[in-house]
């Protein structure tokens, strides 16, 4: 049985505000919402239990090592 849907564009506001991933390192309940992350480097970097909702991640580079 087929079933059709339909994808929706993401809701996300083009007015954000720029910030800085590093700044969740030392929150204690990490949490990134309504912003845009540019031009970095997340260079092996462990954040646990984080929450990144409606972000833009422009010229971001995230570089891990196993």
């Amino acid at each position: 049985m087929s079933q059709s849907f339909k994808i929706e564009l993401p809701k996300i506001f083009s007015d954000l505000e720029k910030a800085n991933f590093q700044d969740i390192f030392y929150d204690e309940d990490p949490y990134l919402s309504n912003c845009i992350i540019a031009d970095t480097v997340i260079d092996k970097e462990v954040v646990e239990k984080s929450v990144v909702s409606k972000v833009i991640f422009k010229n971001a580079k995230f570089r891990c090592f196993f």
